[in-house]
Protein backbone atom coordinates (compact mmCIF):
# COMPACT_ATOMS: atom_id res chain seq x y z
CA UNK A 1 0.00 0.00 0.00
CA UNK A 2 1.27 3.78 -0.89
CA UNK A 3 -0.14 6.32 1.42
CA UNK A 4 1.09 10.06 0.18
CA UNK A 5 -0.73 11.93 2.82
CA UNK A 6 1.46 12.65 5.66
CA UNK A 7 -0.35 11.34 8.98
CA UNK A 8 1.74 12.37 12.32
CA UNK A 9 -0.24 10.16 14.13
CA UNK A 10 0.91 7.21 12.49
CA UNK A 11 4.79 7.90 13.20
CA UNK A 12 3.77 7.00 16.85
CA UNK A 13 4.08 3.04 15.79
CA UNK A 14 0.02 3.42 15.20
CA UNK A 15 -1.60 1.27 12.83
CA UNK A 16 -4.87 1.79 11.80
CA UNK A 17 -7.00 -1.30 10.53
CA UNK A 18 -10.38 -0.07 8.38
CA UNK A 19 -12.87 -3.52 10.06
CA UNK A 20 -15.69 -4.90 8.06
CA UNK A 21 -19.30 -3.17 8.91
CA UNK A 22 -21.37 -4.01 11.11
CA UNK A 23 -24.64 -3.53 9.29
CA UNK A 24 -24.32 -5.93 6.42
CA UNK A 25 -27.23 -8.04 5.34
CA UNK A 26 -24.21 -10.77 5.44
CA UNK A 27 -23.68 -12.09 9.17
CA UNK A 28 -20.40 -13.16 8.11
CA UNK A 29 -19.14 -9.86 7.54
CA UNK A 30 -20.27 -8.62 11.48
CA UNK A 31 -18.57 -12.39 12.55
CA UNK A 32 -15.42 -11.03 10.93
CA UNK A 33 -15.22 -7.89 12.92
CA UNK A 34 -16.17 -9.39 15.94
CA UNK A 35 -12.95 -12.00 15.50
CA UNK A 36 -10.73 -9.36 14.86
CA UNK A 37 -11.61 -7.54 18.16
CA UNK A 38 -9.55 -9.00 20.74
CA UNK A 39 -6.30 -8.28 18.54
CA UNK A 40 -6.82 -4.10 18.99
CA UNK A 41 -5.78 -1.73 21.51
CA UNK A 42 -8.81 0.99 20.74
CA UNK A 43 -11.61 0.78 18.15
CA UNK A 44 -13.08 3.82 16.47
CA UNK A 45 -16.80 2.79 16.22
CA UNK A 46 -18.53 5.44 13.56
CA UNK A 47 -22.10 6.88 14.36
CA UNK A 48 -24.19 8.53 12.20
CA UNK A 49 -26.23 11.97 13.01
CA UNK A 50 -29.04 10.88 10.75
CA UNK A 51 -30.08 8.55 11.63
CA UNK A 52 -28.44 8.19 15.47
CA UNK A 53 -27.32 5.10 16.66
CA UNK A 54 -29.63 1.88 14.64
CA UNK A 55 -30.52 -1.14 16.13
CA UNK A 56 -28.07 -3.63 14.26
CA UNK A 57 -25.23 -1.01 15.40
CA UNK A 58 -26.83 -1.43 19.22
CA UNK A 59 -26.81 -5.29 18.97
CA UNK A 60 -23.53 -4.89 17.76
CA UNK A 61 -22.49 -3.03 20.85
CA UNK A 62 -24.61 -5.48 23.34
CA UNK A 63 -22.56 -8.40 21.67
CA UNK A 64 -18.81 -7.14 22.12
CA UNK A 65 -19.34 -4.64 25.06
CA UNK A 66 -18.49 -7.84 27.74
CA UNK A 67 -14.86 -8.05 26.09
CA UNK A 68 -13.79 -4.84 27.53
CA UNK A 69 -13.19 -2.80 24.52
CA UNK A 70 -11.44 0.26 24.66
CA UNK A 71 -13.85 2.33 22.21
CA UNK A 72 -13.86 5.92 20.94
CA UNK A 73 -17.25 6.93 19.17
CA UNK A 74 -17.26 9.18 16.55
CA UNK A 75 -20.46 11.26 15.54
CA UNK A 76 -20.15 11.85 11.69
CA UNK A 77 -21.46 15.41 11.16
CA UNK A 78 -22.18 16.04 7.19
CA UNK A 79 -23.19 19.62 7.62
CA UNK A 80 -25.81 19.55 9.48
CA UNK A 81 -26.91 22.71 11.44
CA UNK A 82 -25.98 22.82 15.41
CA UNK A 83 -28.93 21.93 16.63
CA UNK A 84 -29.70 18.92 14.74
CA UNK A 85 -26.11 17.85 15.37
CA UNK A 86 -26.81 18.17 18.95
CA UNK A 87 -29.78 16.80 19.80
CA UNK A 88 -28.46 13.58 17.48
CA UNK A 89 -25.34 13.80 20.16
CA UNK A 90 -27.46 13.48 22.97
CA UNK A 91 -29.48 10.46 21.84
CA UNK A 92 -26.79 8.48 20.55
CA UNK A 93 -24.56 9.50 24.05
CA UNK A 94 -28.51 8.36 25.66
CA UNK A 95 -28.35 4.79 23.59
CA UNK A 96 -24.56 4.30 24.19
CA UNK A 97 -25.20 5.11 28.02
CA UNK A 98 -28.07 2.22 28.03
CA UNK A 99 -25.69 -0.51 26.64
CA UNK A 100 -23.43 0.23 29.06
CA UNK A 101 -25.79 -0.14 31.71
CA UNK A 102 -27.12 -2.86 30.88
CA UNK A 103 -23.84 -4.14 31.37
CA UNK A 104 -23.38 -3.34 34.87
CA UNK A 105 -20.83 -0.05 33.23
CA UNK A 106 -20.99 2.96 34.36
CA UNK A 107 -18.58 4.58 32.75
CA UNK A 108 -19.48 7.33 30.43
CA UNK A 109 -18.71 6.74 26.75
CA UNK A 110 -16.44 9.12 24.75
CA UNK A 111 -17.97 10.47 21.66
CA UNK A 112 -16.52 12.91 19.66
CA UNK A 113 -18.41 14.81 16.66
CA UNK A 114 -16.24 14.63 13.09
CA UNK A 115 -17.02 16.62 10.19
CA UNK A 116 -15.52 14.41 7.64
CA UNK A 117 -15.80 16.03 4.32
CA UNK A 118 -14.14 19.36 6.03
CA UNK A 119 -11.55 17.11 8.38
CA UNK A 120 -10.25 15.32 4.86
CA UNK A 121 -9.93 18.62 3.06
CA UNK A 122 -8.05 20.47 6.31
CA UNK A 123 -5.79 17.60 6.59
CA UNK A 124 -5.18 17.56 2.78
CA UNK A 125 -4.40 21.49 2.60
CA UNK A 126 -2.43 21.40 6.29
CA UNK A 127 -5.26 24.04 6.95
CA UNK A 128 -4.97 23.67 11.10
CA UNK A 129 -7.69 25.80 11.83
CA UNK A 130 -9.72 23.38 9.69
CA UNK A 131 -8.78 20.52 11.24
CA UNK A 132 -9.46 21.93 14.71
CA UNK A 133 -13.20 23.50 13.71
CA UNK A 134 -13.78 19.90 12.43
CA UNK A 135 -13.07 18.02 15.29
CA UNK A 136 -10.26 16.26 13.58
CA UNK A 137 -7.87 17.39 16.12
CA UNK A 138 -9.71 16.20 19.28
CA UNK A 139 -10.63 12.94 17.75
CA UNK A 140 -6.46 12.72 16.93
CA UNK A 141 -5.45 13.76 20.87
CA UNK A 142 -7.99 10.87 22.44
CA UNK A 143 -6.32 8.20 19.92
CA UNK A 144 -2.87 9.79 21.26
CA UNK A 145 -4.15 9.56 25.01
CA UNK A 146 -5.71 6.13 24.73
CA UNK A 147 -3.25 4.42 22.48
CA UNK A 148 0.08 6.35 21.57
CA UNK A 149 1.66 6.75 24.87
CA UNK A 150 1.53 2.88 25.33
CA UNK A 151 -0.57 0.92 22.36
CA UNK A 152 1.32 -1.95 24.61
CA UNK A 153 0.07 -0.99 27.43
CA UNK A 154 -3.43 -0.15 26.57
CA UNK A 155 -3.48 -3.65 25.19
CA UNK A 156 -2.62 -5.06 27.96
CA UNK A 157 -4.93 -2.47 29.87
CA UNK A 158 -8.01 -3.65 27.77
CA UNK A 159 -7.07 -7.58 27.85
CA UNK A 160 -5.17 -7.52 31.29
CA UNK A 161 -7.94 -9.38 33.12
CA UNK A 162 -7.98 -12.41 31.19
CA UNK A 163 -3.75 -12.90 30.81
CA UNK A 164 -3.88 -11.89 34.41
CA UNK A 165 -5.89 -15.23 34.77
CA UNK A 166 -3.70 -17.34 31.96
CA UNK A 167 -0.65 -16.05 33.92
CA UNK A 168 -1.91 -17.26 37.23
CA UNK A 169 -3.48 -20.61 35.83
CA UNK A 170 0.36 -21.49 34.62
CA UNK A 171 1.79 -20.34 38.04
CA UNK A 172 -0.60 -23.12 39.65
CA UNK A 173 0.62 -25.55 37.57
CA UNK A 174 3.98 -24.73 37.36
CA UNK A 175 3.59 -25.45 41.08
CA UNK A 176 1.18 -28.32 41.54
CA UNK A 177 3.86 -29.97 38.92
CA UNK A 178 6.97 -29.37 41.16
CA UNK A 179 5.20 -30.30 44.40
CA UNK A 180 4.02 -33.74 42.80
CA UNK A 181 8.11 -34.42 41.81
CA UNK A 182 8.62 -33.92 45.68
CA UNK A 183 5.98 -36.58 46.28
CA UNK A 184 7.72 -38.85 43.32
CA UNK A 185 9.53 -41.06 46.17
CA UNK A 186 6.69 -40.95 48.56
CA UNK A 187 4.17 -42.76 46.94
CA UNK A 188 3.82 -46.42 45.45
CA UNK A 189 2.59 -46.44 41.53
CA UNK A 190 -0.84 -48.27 42.62
CA UNK A 191 -1.33 -45.42 45.03
CA UNK A 192 -0.49 -43.06 42.93
CA UNK A 193 -2.44 -44.26 40.34
CA UNK A 194 -5.60 -44.32 42.58
CA UNK A 195 -5.10 -40.99 43.46
CA UNK A 196 -4.83 -39.45 39.90
CA UNK A 197 -7.83 -41.84 38.49
CA UNK A 198 -10.13 -40.32 41.84
CA UNK A 199 -8.66 -36.25 40.33
CA UNK A 200 -9.57 -37.39 36.91
CA UNK A 201 -13.39 -38.61 38.20
CA UNK A 202 -13.48 -35.40 39.99
CA UNK A 203 -12.91 -33.13 36.62
CA UNK A 204 -15.34 -34.89 34.31
CA UNK A 205 -17.90 -34.67 37.55
CA UNK A 206 -17.55 -31.24 37.46
CA UNK A 207 -17.30 -30.34 34.07
CA UNK A 208 -20.95 -32.25 33.82
CA UNK A 209 -22.03 -29.95 37.05
CA UNK A 210 -21.09 -26.90 34.61
CA UNK A 211 -22.56 -27.86 31.51
CA UNK A 212 -26.44 -28.93 33.67
CA UNK A 213 -25.70 -25.75 35.41
CA UNK A 214 -25.82 -23.61 32.08
CA UNK A 215 -28.23 -24.93 30.95
CA UNK A 216 -30.51 -24.52 33.79
CA UNK A 217 -29.51 -20.77 33.14
CA UNK A 218 -30.45 -20.72 30.04
CA UNK A 219 -33.85 -22.28 30.45
CA UNK A 220 -34.36 -19.72 33.54
CA UNK A 221 -33.39 -17.01 30.86
CA UNK A 222 -36.06 -18.02 28.96
CA UNK A 223 -38.84 -18.35 31.37
CA UNK A 224 -37.97 -15.29 33.23
CA UNK A 225 -38.72 -13.05 29.97
CA UNK A 226 -41.84 -15.54 29.37
CA UNK A 227 -43.14 -14.49 32.64
CA UNK A 228 -42.78 -11.11 32.41
CA UNK A 229 -44.44 -11.05 28.88
CA UNK A 230 -47.41 -12.63 30.56
CA UNK A 231 -47.40 -10.49 33.88
CA UNK A 232 -47.52 -7.17 31.64
CA UNK A 233 -49.93 -8.36 29.03
CA UNK A 234 -52.53 -9.01 32.14
CA UNK A 235 -51.72 -5.40 33.53
CA UNK A 236 -51.71 -3.68 30.00
CA UNK A 237 -55.11 -5.32 29.54
CA UNK A 238 -56.54 -4.43 32.62
CA UNK A 239 -55.02 -0.85 32.40
CA UNK A 240 -57.14 -0.76 28.75
CA UNK A 241 -60.42 -2.07 30.76
CA UNK A 242 -60.17 1.12 33.05
CA UNK A 243 -59.26 3.36 30.49
CA UNK A 244 -61.65 2.07 27.79
CA UNK A 245 -64.84 1.86 30.80
CA UNK A 246 -63.88 6.04 31.58
CA UNK A 247 -63.39 6.84 28.21
CA UNK A 248 -67.04 5.30 26.85
CA UNK A 249 -68.95 6.56 29.80
CA UNK A 250 -67.72 10.39 29.08
CA UNK A 251 -64.60 10.11 32.27
CA UNK A 252 -62.04 11.85 29.98
CA UNK A 253 -61.49 14.38 27.72
CA UNK A 254 -58.63 14.85 25.15
CA UNK A 255 -56.82 16.91 27.28
CA UNK A 256 -56.15 14.06 30.26
CA UNK A 257 -55.44 11.15 27.97
CA UNK A 258 -51.87 11.58 28.07
CA UNK A 259 -51.49 11.94 31.78
CA UNK A 260 -54.04 8.85 31.78
CA UNK A 261 -52.10 7.13 29.65
CA UNK A 262 -49.03 7.47 31.47
CA UNK A 263 -50.14 6.50 34.67
CA UNK A 264 -51.84 3.32 33.34
CA UNK A 265 -48.46 2.30 32.06
CA UNK A 266 -46.65 3.39 35.15
CA UNK A 267 -48.57 1.44 37.40
CA UNK A 268 -48.80 -1.72 34.39
CA UNK A 269 -45.20 -1.65 33.95
CA UNK A 270 -44.36 -0.86 37.92
CA UNK A 271 -45.01 -4.90 39.39
CA UNK A 272 -43.90 -6.82 36.31
CA UNK A 273 -40.42 -5.44 36.04
CA UNK A 274 -39.87 -5.47 39.93
CA UNK A 275 -41.25 -9.58 39.53
CA UNK A 276 -38.35 -9.90 36.79
CA UNK A 277 -35.83 -7.76 38.50
CA UNK A 278 -36.37 -10.59 42.04
CA UNK A 279 -36.14 -13.71 39.82
CA UNK A 280 -33.38 -12.31 37.27
CA UNK A 281 -31.28 -11.63 40.21
CA UNK A 282 -31.69 -15.07 41.86
CA UNK A 283 -31.19 -16.96 38.61
CA UNK A 284 -27.92 -14.66 38.17
CA UNK A 285 -26.67 -15.81 42.17
CA UNK A 286 -27.68 -19.08 41.53
CA UNK A 287 -25.72 -19.93 38.59
CA UNK A 288 -22.57 -17.67 40.30
CA UNK A 289 -23.15 -20.29 43.37
CA UNK A 290 -23.47 -23.35 40.61
CA UNK A 291 -20.11 -22.14 39.01
CA UNK A 292 -17.90 -21.92 42.42
CA UNK A 293 -19.12 -24.95 43.82
CA UNK A 294 -17.57 -26.56 40.59
CA UNK A 295 -14.48 -24.82 41.32
CA UNK A 296 -14.77 -26.30 44.83
CA UNK A 297 -14.98 -29.60 43.49
CA UNK A 298 -11.68 -29.67 41.18
CA UNK A 299 -8.84 -31.90 42.61
CA UNK A 300 -6.04 -29.70 44.22
CA UNK A 301 -3.04 -31.14 43.12
CA UNK A 302 -0.63 -29.26 45.07
CA UNK A 303 -0.92 -26.25 42.77
CA UNK A 304 -2.61 -24.05 45.64
CA UNK A 305 -6.31 -22.80 45.78
CA UNK A 306 -7.96 -22.02 43.02
CA UNK A 307 -8.94 -17.67 42.83
CA UNK A 308 -12.21 -17.10 43.73
CA UNK A 309 -14.63 -15.57 41.40
CA UNK A 310 -13.68 -12.00 40.11
CA UNK A 311 -16.17 -10.83 38.11
CA UNK A 312 -19.79 -12.08 39.52
CA UNK A 313 -18.74 -13.18 42.76
CA UNK A 314 -20.84 -11.19 45.61
CA UNK A 315 -24.98 -10.47 45.16
CA UNK A 316 -23.97 -6.70 44.90
CA UNK A 317 -22.24 -7.57 41.55
CA UNK A 318 -25.18 -9.37 40.51
CA UNK A 319 -26.94 -6.23 41.76
CA UNK A 320 -24.79 -3.89 39.54
CA UNK A 321 -25.58 -6.74 36.52
CA UNK A 322 -29.26 -5.78 36.98
CA UNK A 323 -29.09 -1.99 36.44
CA UNK A 324 -29.89 -2.00 33.43
CA UNK A 325 -33.17 -2.13 33.93
CA UNK A 326 -33.34 1.48 35.02
CA UNK A 327 -33.91 1.97 31.18
CA UNK A 328 -37.54 0.99 31.42
CA UNK A 329 -37.90 4.88 32.61
CA UNK A 330 -36.79 6.42 29.37
CA UNK A 331 -38.86 4.19 27.19
CA UNK A 332 -41.66 4.35 29.12
CA UNK A 333 -41.12 8.61 29.50
CA UNK A 334 -41.07 7.80 25.50
CA UNK A 335 -45.21 7.26 25.54
CA UNK A 336 -45.57 9.91 27.78
CA UNK A 337 -44.03 11.63 23.98
CA UNK A 338 -46.53 9.73 22.28
CA UNK A 339 -49.37 10.52 24.57
CA UNK A 340 -48.62 14.14 24.87
CA UNK A 341 -48.78 13.98 20.57
CA UNK A 342 -51.79 12.48 20.63
CA UNK A 343 -54.03 14.33 23.06
CA UNK A 344 -52.41 17.27 20.84
CA UNK A 345 -54.21 15.53 17.63
CA UNK A 346 -57.26 14.40 19.36
CA UNK A 347 -57.98 18.03 20.03
CA UNK A 348 -57.57 19.20 16.51
CA UNK A 349 -54.60 21.29 17.08
CA UNK A 350 -52.56 20.01 14.70
CA UNK A 351 -49.08 18.26 13.49
CA UNK A 352 -46.67 21.43 14.73
CA UNK A 353 -48.94 21.46 18.04
CA UNK A 354 -48.11 17.35 18.60
CA UNK A 355 -44.67 17.65 17.63
CA UNK A 356 -44.07 20.49 19.82
CA UNK A 357 -46.69 18.67 22.95
CA UNK A 358 -44.05 15.28 22.61
CA UNK A 359 -40.93 17.82 22.84
CA UNK A 360 -42.11 19.55 25.52
CA UNK A 361 -43.18 16.02 27.76
CA UNK A 362 -39.66 14.87 27.48
CA UNK A 363 -36.94 16.80 25.77
CA UNK A 364 -34.28 15.92 23.40
CA UNK A 365 -36.45 12.41 22.36
CA UNK A 366 -39.97 13.63 21.64
CA UNK A 367 -39.82 14.38 18.39
CA UNK A 368 -38.29 10.99 17.59
CA UNK A 369 -41.17 9.27 19.36
CA UNK A 370 -43.63 11.52 18.32
CA UNK A 371 -43.40 10.04 14.49
CA UNK A 372 -45.14 7.07 15.79
CA UNK A 373 -48.36 9.20 17.50
CA UNK A 374 -48.19 11.56 14.49
CA UNK A 375 -49.58 8.25 12.70
CA UNK A 376 -51.76 7.04 14.99
CA UNK A 377 -53.19 10.36 16.05
CA UNK A 378 -54.16 11.30 11.96
CA UNK A 379 -57.15 10.24 12.01
CA UNK A 380 -57.78 11.84 14.92
CA UNK A 381 -56.56 15.27 14.24
CA UNK A 382 -59.42 14.95 10.74
CA UNK A 383 -62.11 13.83 12.37
CA UNK A 384 -65.88 15.91 13.79
CA UNK A 385 -65.85 16.89 17.17
CA UNK A 386 -68.36 14.36 17.54
CA UNK A 387 -66.10 11.66 16.32
CA UNK A 388 -63.47 12.66 19.68
CA UNK A 389 -64.55 9.47 21.92
CA UNK A 390 -64.43 6.78 19.59
CA UNK A 391 -60.46 8.47 18.38
CA UNK A 392 -59.87 8.02 22.59
CA UNK A 393 -60.63 4.53 22.32
CA UNK A 394 -58.78 3.94 19.50
CA UNK A 395 -55.63 5.79 20.90
CA UNK A 396 -55.53 4.04 24.25
CA UNK A 397 -55.55 0.68 22.32
CA UNK A 398 -52.98 1.48 20.42
CA UNK A 399 -50.73 3.12 22.83
CA UNK A 400 -51.21 0.18 25.59
CA UNK A 401 -50.11 -2.02 22.20
CA UNK A 402 -47.52 -0.02 21.44
CA UNK A 403 -45.94 0.61 25.20
CA UNK A 404 -45.87 -3.87 25.34
CA UNK A 405 -44.54 -4.26 21.99
CA UNK A 406 -41.62 -1.95 22.91
CA UNK A 407 -41.45 -2.76 26.60
CA UNK A 408 -41.05 -6.20 25.22
CA UNK A 409 -38.42 -5.66 22.81
CA UNK A 410 -36.09 -3.71 25.65
CA UNK A 411 -36.49 -6.33 28.04
CA UNK A 412 -35.83 -9.36 25.62
CA UNK A 413 -32.56 -7.08 25.02
CA UNK A 414 -31.69 -6.24 27.96
CA UNK A 415 -32.01 -9.84 29.55
CA UNK A 416 -30.35 -11.51 26.68
CA UNK A 417 -27.74 -9.21 26.82
CA UNK A 418 -26.63 -9.62 30.53
CA UNK A 419 -26.99 -13.07 30.48
CA UNK A 420 -24.59 -13.29 27.46
CA UNK A 421 -22.29 -11.38 29.46
CA UNK A 422 -22.66 -13.11 33.03
CA UNK A 423 -21.65 -16.45 31.14
CA UNK A 424 -19.15 -15.73 29.35
CA UNK A 425 -17.31 -14.35 32.28
CA UNK A 426 -18.25 -17.34 34.21
CA UNK A 427 -17.31 -19.67 31.52
CA UNK A 428 -13.93 -18.07 31.07
CA UNK A 429 -13.33 -19.01 34.82
CA UNK A 430 -15.04 -22.38 35.45
CA UNK A 431 -14.32 -23.49 32.25
CA UNK A 432 -11.00 -22.51 32.45
CA UNK A 433 -10.56 -23.72 35.99
CA UNK A 434 -11.85 -27.11 34.81
CA UNK A 435 -9.46 -27.58 31.79
CA UNK A 436 -6.23 -26.60 34.03
CA UNK A 437 -7.36 -29.49 36.38
CA UNK A 438 -7.47 -31.88 33.41
CA UNK A 439 -4.32 -30.31 31.82
CA UNK A 440 -2.35 -30.74 35.08
CA UNK A 441 -3.64 -34.12 35.74
CA UNK A 442 -2.94 -35.70 32.51
CA UNK A 443 1.00 -33.58 32.86
CA UNK A 444 1.63 -35.07 36.17
CA UNK A 445 0.82 -38.49 35.23
CA UNK A 446 2.98 -37.93 32.07
CA UNK A 447 5.51 -37.00 34.64
CA UNK A 448 5.23 -40.24 36.58
CA UNK A 449 6.39 -42.01 33.82
CA UNK A 450 10.13 -40.31 33.21
CA UNK A 451 13.54 -41.32 34.25
CA UNK A 452 15.28 -39.88 37.20
CA UNK A 453 17.33 -38.04 34.92
CA UNK A 454 14.40 -36.64 32.52
CA UNK A 455 12.78 -35.53 36.08
CA UNK A 456 15.51 -33.78 37.43
CA UNK A 457 15.96 -31.78 33.97
CA UNK A 458 12.13 -31.28 34.38
CA UNK A 459 12.62 -29.80 37.85
CA UNK A 460 14.67 -27.01 36.83
CA UNK A 461 13.20 -26.49 33.85
CA UNK A 462 9.87 -25.65 36.05
CA UNK A 463 11.57 -23.62 38.29
CA UNK A 464 12.69 -21.59 35.75
CA UNK A 465 9.06 -21.20 34.63
CA UNK A 466 7.63 -20.50 37.67
CA UNK A 467 9.77 -17.43 38.28
CA UNK A 468 9.81 -16.28 34.97
CA UNK A 469 5.65 -16.38 35.02
CA UNK A 470 5.39 -14.95 38.72
CA UNK A 471 7.21 -11.93 37.09
CA UNK A 472 4.74 -11.91 34.36
CA UNK A 473 2.09 -11.63 36.61
CA UNK A 474 3.31 -9.40 39.42
CA UNK A 475 3.63 -7.11 36.15
CA UNK A 476 0.77 -7.43 34.98
CA UNK A 477 -1.27 -6.82 38.26
CA UNK A 478 0.99 -3.63 38.40
CA UNK A 479 0.05 -1.98 35.29
CA UNK A 480 -3.87 -3.43 35.98
CA UNK A 481 -4.10 -1.62 39.60
CA UNK A 482 -2.25 1.59 38.27
CA UNK A 483 -5.20 1.56 35.46
CA UNK A 484 -8.04 1.38 38.02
Amino acid sequence: MHAFLDAPLLNTGICLVDTAGVDSLNPEVGARTVAFLPEVSLGLFMIHTSPTLTESERQFLDRVWHKGQNLIFVQNRWGQDDDVVEEARLDNLDKLRRVARAHGDQSEPELIIVDVATAATAAVDGDESGCHSSGLTALSAAIHRRVAGGAARAHLVTNGGSLHRTLLAAERAATGRLAELQNHERETDAEFDERLGRAAAEVESAEAAWTAAKATFTAARDQVIQDFESQLRQALGEARTRLLRHAEHGGMNPSSLSAALQAEIDESCRGPIAALERAWRQHVAELVTAAASVQATLPNLGGGPLPELSGWQTLGTVGAGVKGFGTFAIGVAGFAAAGAAIGALIAGEGTAAAVAAAGAAVPGIGWVVAVGALVIGAAAAASARSAIRREMVAAIGTTLKQAENRLLEHVRGVISAQASTILVELRCETEGAIAEARGLTEDIRADRQRSASDREALRASLNRHHAAVAQATATVQTVLEESQ
